[in-house]
């Protein structure tokens, strides 16, 4: 009894030092596996970050090189746009300055007309002056004055009218003052005319 009990005993200590060697030999290896994947899981989860990153960093890039080239299209367009308008305006501004330069020059042609013709009415006027006025002229108008028609037939007139009147004619003016001092005279001394 007393053998059995101790190989008992004995097969029971060996059976638990067992257990536990399989026990740690297992707590191991399951924590070596579990090391394994936490490693392979975040490998992975690294790559793909890495992949994530270089993915944005791509579409960053991409995105810049685009803004790039529509800043640069744009610049381009803009001067584009400033070059044909400030062609534009110096076609407008030539064709401006030509059509005043035009005009300039034909004002100055109507002046240069308008002063030779009044320098030309001047030296007419000047001229048809100084024939009024030379002696020949003079002599011709006071002849063709004397040799006028109305002038003789007055003189005639006249002429006639001093001759066709009396010696004893009086006025009528005369006869009228007569009267009035004939008037203011006494009546004994009053005298009548017949």
């Amino acid at each position: 009894m007393v053998v059995g009990d101790a190989v008992r005993e004995e097969a029971t200590r060996v059976a638990d030092a067992l257990c536990e060697l399989v026990a740690q030999s297992l707590s191991e290896r399951q924590s070596s596996i579990v090391k394994e994947a936490v490693s392979a899981v975040s490998s992975v989860y690294s790559e793909h970050l890495d992949k994530q990153k270089d993915e944005l960093f791509a579409t960053i890039k991409h995105m810049r090189d685009e803004q790039r080239a529509a800043l640069a299209e744009l610049k381009a367009q803009h001067s584009a746009t400033v070059a044909d308008m400030t062609e534009r305006w110096d076609a407008q501004e030539t064709a401006i300055l030509t059509e005043m330069q035009l005009l300039r020059d034909e004002l100055e042609a109507r002046e240069v007309e308008h002063r030779n013709a009044l320098e030309q009415l001047t030296k007419q006027n000047s001229s048809s002056r100084g024939l009024q006025r030379s002696p020949k002229l003079r002599a011709r108008s006071r002849g063709d004055r004397s040799r006028s028609p109305s002038r003789r037939r007055g003189s005639y007139r006249s002429r006639s009218r001093s001759c066709s009147r009396p010696r004893n004619y009086v006025s009528p003016t005369h006869s009228s003052q007569q009267r009035s001092s004939n008037s203011t005279t006494s009546p004994k001394h009053r005298t009548y005319r017949h």
